[in-house]
């Protein structure tokens, strides 16, 4: 009962001011006349307002009816560079990617690793517009040398 199908689409999200929030690229996706859709392969390339971006790719997702935000499932890897050269690489099993709120978030476990360090947790918010990372339960760090 689906309403169009696409392979291969590229979506640009604006922001308020008119300039690029995100694009994200869909390997496949299936629309609904709710305005839902059934996404695979997907690439989110978020823009904010700071120095970097974040990368967040997955195997599945969806939109609900009704919703500008994207669920995404089935191995969600995140990769930020950070403006001093370092680069943090995030891996969980779902998220939610936010856009009118400029966050993602998750109450899965989470992975973080950057160099000289590992950090585990249950849950997740990243600000979008700080860059903040922020692992909200079960959190632990490991530093190696």
């Amino acid at each position: 009962n689906s309403d169009y199908y696409m392979t291969d689409a590229v979506v640009h999200q604006m922001n308020s001011s008119g300039g690029l929030a995100y694009r994200m690229t869909l390997g496949q996706t299936l629309h609904f006349p709710d305005d839902s859709a059934r996404l695979s392969d997907i690439d989110v390339h978020y823009i904010s307002g700071t120095d970097t971006f974040w990368d967040v790719v997955a195997a599945k997702g969806r939109i609900p009816a009704g919703e500008r935000d994207i669920y995404l499932y089935d191995g969600v890897q995140g990769r930020q560079p950070r403006s001093g050269g370092s680069v943090i690489e995030v891996d969980t099993d779902n998220a939610w990617v936010r856009p009118d709120s400029d966050r993602i978030d998750t109450t899965a476990h989470v992975v973080a690793v950057e160099p000289g360090r590992r950090v585990e947790g249950d849950g997740m918010e990243v600000d979008l517009k700080t860059d903040k990372l922020r692992l909200l339960d079960n959190v632990q760090v490991t530093y190696t040398p």
